[in-house]
């Protein structure tokens, strides 16, 4: 998974979770039960979302860090359909972030 460059140091001891299982319950249960001290979560949208739909935001206190912007990928394939789809995926997103619809998802979903 991505790391952060400040987290690589001698001091940081990363664990990871196995593939398949759902990484964000293994790492709260971890921390619930005293067995790490921070878990590291690049996209605080989606970590507060899943917070408060278990429950949890009232045991977690999140600290954003200065982690900087990671870019997301999206990934078509090279045939005459994928590239129609690709065209339409970068219009449609371009028009989400002009028309502020990403912001009021979040808005919507995540407060």
């Amino acid at each position: 998974g991505f790391v952060p460059p400040f987290f690589v140091d001698p001091r940081i001891a990363i664990e990871t979770v196995a593939t398949g299982e759902d990484y964000r319950e293994v790492g709260l249960q971890r921390l619930f039960a005293g067995r790490v001290d921070a878990l590291l979560e690049i996209n605080l949208a989606s970590i507060g979302y899943y917070l408060r739909s278990r429950g949890y935001q009232a045991r977690v206190r999140i600290i954003p860090l200065p982690i900087g912007k990671t870019p997301i990928y999206s990934i078509f394939r090279r045939t005459a359909e994928g590239e129609r789809l690709a065209r339409e995926y970068d219009i449609a997103n371009a028009q989400g972030r002009r028309d502020g619809v990403f912001e009021g998802l979040l808005r919507k979903y995540l407060e």
